[in-house]
């Protein structure tokens, strides 16, 4: 899986992937998290369209480079997401 580098704002706007699901009754699927490489490491969050140079490092694999995997669950009622290598 590659994984978009944005280092500001300008890059965010294009350079990002968004996880979307689709939550209940809602008719069309909401955006859970956005991920982007930002230096040496992986970083997300869950507000949409917005650039945060300091937000939290991915779960599990969060250095930059190589391939890698996205793996989504429920835990206890709530989505949630790891990255690992991929072999």
């Amino acid at each position: 899986m590659w994984i978009p580098w944005a280092v500001n704002a300008d890059e965010h706007t294009e350079k990002h992937i968004e996880v979307l699901a689709k939550k209940g009754v809602r008719r069309f699927p909401e955006v859970l998290f956005t991920i982007w490489q930002q230096g040496d490491l992986v970083r997300f969050h869950n507000v949409r369209r917005i650039f945060i140079s300091n937000a939290p490092v991915v779960p599990g694999v969060a250095s930059a480079g190589g391939e890698r995997r996205m793996i989504v669950s429920t835990e206890g009622g709530r989505i949630v997401f790891a990255i690992e290598n991929f072999r």
